[in-house]
C-alpha cells in the first residue's frame, strides 16, 4: 500500500508541478493541463497495446502528442490574452463560466447572462421594460432609458449606505428614470436568438398574474425596481458560495459582465466601431483606449495582409 500510495501520490505530484509552473511563467491558469495528461496516457496506452511499441518509444510519441496539443491551445486560446490584465485573463479562463455556474439558481441569472451577451450598463438593464424596449420583430434591444435611486430634486444617497425605508420617506428618495449616459447611449443592440430566451425566461420568472406594461423587466419578486445594491449583494452571495467551495475567486462587481463582453467582441473580430456603438460609447477614442490591450495579435495579423504588396 504504501508502494501504491507514492505512485498515486507522485502523478498528482507532477501535474500539480506542471500547474504551478504553467502560471508562474505565463500568469495564466490552464485548465485544461489534467485534459492533456490523460490525452498521453491514452497515447500511450494505444501505442503500447496496439502498436507494440516498447516504453520509451511509447514516451516520446505521447511526449510529441501532447506537445503539440499544448502549442495548439496556446496559439487559439490563451495567445490572444498575452497582452490582458491578470483578472481579464482570469475570467476568460474559468472566471465567468464558474461564476454563472454558481448563480443558476439565482433570480438574477438571467441578468448576469444578458449583461455577458450585450456589454449594458448595469442601470440600463435593471431600467428595461419588456413591452417598451425589446423589439422582436426587427430584433433589438431598444436602450432608451437608466434607471437610477435618489431624490428627484437632485439629493442623492450614497451608494453604499444601507437605506432605511423611514429615511427614505424623509429624504423623499426613491427610483427613477433618467436619459442614458450619453446621447450615444440611447441605443439599439441586436437581440440574438439566445439573448431572446434569457428575456423571455425573465418575463415569466417571478410568474406575476397581472402583467404591467410599466414593470420593469428585471425586478424583485415584489414587482419592484432592483437596486445596484441588491444586484452587488447578490454578487458577492455568489461569490461566497464559490469561495466556500475552495475556490479563490476576486471580488468582482457588474460591470466585470461589460468588460468581459468588450473584450471577448474584439477577440472574436468584431470591429471597434460596432463595439463602440453597441457599448454606447461617446467617442472610438474611449473604446479604443478601454480595449487596446486586446488588439496587438490582430494588428499583426492585418500587418502581414499588405506584406507583399509593395
Amino acid at each position: 500500500q504504501l508502494i501504491n500510495g507514492l505512485s498515486v501520490g507522485s502523478i498528482f505530484a507532477l501535474i500539480a508541478l506542471g500547474y504551478t509552473m504553467v502560471y508562474g511563467i505565463i500568469k495564466l491558469i490552464n485548465f485544461a493541463h489534467g485534459d492533456i495528461y490523460m490525452l498521453g496516457a491514452y497515447v500511450g496506452f494505444f501505442a503500447s497495446t496496439s502498436w507494440g511499441l516498447g516504453f520509451f518509444p511509447t514516451l516520446i510519441i505521447a511526449m510529441l502528442i501532447c506537445m503539440f496539443t499544448g502549442v495548439l491551445i496556446e496559439k487559439i486560446a490563451y495567445k490572444p490574452l498575452r497582452h490582458a490584465s491578470r483578472i481579464t485573463s482570469l475570467i476568460t479562463a474559468i472566471g465567468v463560466s464558474l461564476f454563472m455556474e454558481y448563480a443558476k439558481e439565482s433570480y438574477l441569472h438571467n441578468y448576469f447572462e444578458v449583461m455577458l451577451r450585450t456589454g449594458m450598463r448595469s442601470g440600463e438593464l435593471r431600467g428595461l421594460i419588456y413591452a417598451r424596449d425589446i423589439d422582436k420583430k426587427n430584433k433589438v434591444i431598444h436602450v432608451q432609458r437608466t434607471l437610477k435611486y435618489g431624490n428627484v430634486q437632485g439629493y442623492k444617497i450614497p451608494q453604499n449606505m444601507i437605506v432605511k425605508k423611514e429615511y427614505q420617506e424623509k429624504v423623499g428618495a426613491t427610483f427613477f428614470t433618467d436619459a442614458p449616459k450619453t446621447a450615444s447611449s440611447r441605443r439599439d443592440i441586436p437581440m440574438t436568438a439566445e439573448i431572446e430566451r434569457c428575456l423571455d425566461a425573465q418575463r415569466s420568472y417571478w410568474g406575476f398574474k397581472v402583467d404591467s406594461l410599466d414593470r420593469f423587466l428585471f425586478c424583485t419578486e415584489t414587482g419592484d425596481p432592483l437596486s445596484k445594491e441588491r444586484v452587488q449583494s447578490e454578487i458577492n452571495r455568489i461569490i461566497k458560495r464559490i469561495r466556500e467551495d475552495r475556490y479563490d475567486f476576486p471580488h468582482i462587481t457588474s460591470h466585470v459582465f461589460r468588460h468581459t463582453f468588450a473584450t471577448r467582441a474584439i477577440e472574436a473580430g468584431m470591429q471597434p466601431q460596432v463595439l463602440k456603438t453597441i457599448l454606447g460609447h461617446s467617442s472610438l477614442a474611449m473604446t479604443m483606449d478601454l480595449y487596446s490591450h486586446v488588439l496587438p495579435d490582430t494588428k499583426a495579423q492585418e500587418m502581414e495582409k499588405i506584406a507583399n504588396i509593395f
